[in-house]
């Protein structure tokens, strides 16, 4: 006698055979899911340590000079002075405490954040190399509570920078 259906045992195979692949897929998805929200995390730390740091180079090479007496030197809640000339304060950067971001304040204009709100600022230190350089430290990094405890990604670098001013008659240096 020959059988056209299944037998029970036939079924629940077949259902745990389907649910083993469903499940192997889903978690597939998900680890993919997860890598790709990771390197998301580091790049956009990598992208506002390297904006952070261009902004600072070319506001420092264009001030007039470094106000050493107003900045906050060696101290992890750095500020940074610059002058116009004439000697008045043109721009200055600081760690703003209040959440963590760079800021960049430009004296009668707007204040603009120089790192984005996910990315947290972790230190923002400054030191005088000379009058006209100066060594600035600076620690950015980011993490994500979907991402699991442990999964912080941080990037420092260290930035040295000169004024670098006009001093009559086209002589571009710095001057005397």
């Amino acid at each position: 006698m020959k059988h056209l259906g299944l037998t029970l045992i036939e079924v629940l195979l077949y259902i745990a055979i389907i649910g083993i692949c469903l499940f192997s897929v889903v978690g597939f998805a998900t680890n993919i899911g997860k890598i790709n929200q990771r390197s998301t995390l580091q790049s956009e730390v990598q992208y506002a340590l390297r904006f952070a740091e261009s902004q600072i180079a070319l506001k420092v090479r264009n001030a007039y000079s470094i106000n050493w007496d107003n900045s906050v030197l060696n101290s992890d809640f750095g500020i940074l002075k610059l002058n116009a000339p004439l000697n008045t304060i043109s721009t200055v950067f600081l760690y703003n405490r209040a959440d963590n971001r760079l800021l960049r304040q430009i004296v009668s204009g707007p204040t603009v954040y120089i790192t984005p709100l996910d990315v947290h600022l972790d230190y923002f230190r400054i030191s005088k190399l000379n009058d006209v350089t100066a060594v600035i430290d600076l620690s950015v990094s980011a993490g994500s509570p979907d991402l699991g405890p442990y999964r912080y990604y941080q990037s420092s670098s260290t930035l040295i920078v000169a004024v670098r001013r006009v001093c009559g008659s086209g002589y571009k240096g710095i001057c005397p």
